[in-house]
């Protein structure tokens, strides 16, 4: 059903017939658990406002509202200025977004991470002083992510140490910490020993879920590396060796730079992943030696011509 049915508007469906947004072409207020809402109804100017319709999901559910005019919007965090909400099928918002601003060939991510405010989120890991890209929700109003603009560092509190983070960081529903993204190679213990965590290129742009991850009593899940592998001896399929990949360097095709080799410690298993999948799993009662890499980048093998 179309809410914004009494009003002009424009309805955009699906080939089946369902509703799939809807552009409000006059003022309105809506009625949402954020408080009462104005969605984007006319242009002012190419920066800071375009004709964005108001999105549904695929039950008729308000999914997304972009805002006429930022509103503060009170959260289990604090209070935040908004120019876009998301919502859960449930009507509970999802994602606070500061900006909503139109990237375009006038108006770049400089310009928007220009306008961007440094908020203070007080959290378990102690109070991140960031310009924001979005807060994450659970449900029930936790706070689930944050994440930051790329080119914004946070220090935080984690169960193995102060960290410099970027990108992001993620807790579970309790509060503790689930997740986060190491700015720099930094020292961990592991059930293999120590050794230097961290995602050289970490995929995505948000902090939802992070290379360096713990379990809600602060024992390290998962994590990235590219200065170890492991060999594993397994009674039935022999010796097996687990590397990070090796790919070309953006500034040279004659070096070679290693990617993060992912390992996520299950209850009974350990699981190897790189950044194109899952490339083996092991019992963890299997024999499992790590050894450390030279951090310095490979050089790459020289083609030989003969005449």
């Amino acid at each position: 059903m179309n809410p914004f049915k009494n009003i002009k508007h424009t309805e955009y469906r699906k080939h089946n017939g369902l509703l799939e947004a809807v552009q409000v072409l006059e003022e309105t207020v809506y009625e949402t658990s954020a408080g009462p809402l104005v969605p984007v109804y006319k242009t002012e100017d190419f920066g800071r406002k375009k004709l964005m319709p108001v999105r549904f999901d695929k039950y008729g559910n308000i999914r997304s509202i972009p805002l006429q005019d930022a509103v503060n919007i009170k959260t289990s965090c604090g209070t935040f200025s908004a120019e876009l909400l998301t919502f859960y099928p449930g009507g509970e918002l999802c994602r606070l977004f500061p900006l909503n601003g139109k990237l375009s060939g006038y108006w770049s991510e400089t310009n928007e991470y220009e306008l961007a405010e440094t908020v203070k989120i007080p959290t378990s890991v102690g109070d991140l002083e960031v310009k924001l890209l979005y807060l994450h929700f659970y449900e029930t109003g936790e706070l689930k992510s944050v994440t930051f603009w790329p080119r914004e560092k946070a220090v935080i509190t984690t169960p193995v140490g102060k960290m410099k983070i970027r990108r992001g960081v993620s807790f579970h529903p309790d509060g503790s910490l689930a997740s986060c993204e190491p700015s720099e190679p930094v020292e961990i213990q592991t059930p293999f020993g120590k050794v230097n965590a961290f995602d050289p290129d970490p995929n995505g742009m948000n902090g939802e879920k992070n290379s360096l991850q713990f379990d809600t009593k602060g024992n390290i899940a998962a994590f990235a590396t590219n200065q170890a592998e492991f060999k594993v001896s397994d009674p039935e399929y022999g010796d097996l060796l687990f590397q990070p990949d090796l790919t070309h360097s953006m500034c040279s095709d004659l070096v070679m730079v290693r990617q993060g080799l992912f390992v996520e410690l299950e209850e009974e298993h350990v699981l190897f992943r790189s950044m194109s999948g899952v490339i083996g799993r092991t019992s963890r009662s299997n024999t499992i030696e790590m050894i450390k890499l030279d951090p310095a980048p490979v050089s790459a093998p020289v083609p030989s011509c003969s005449l």
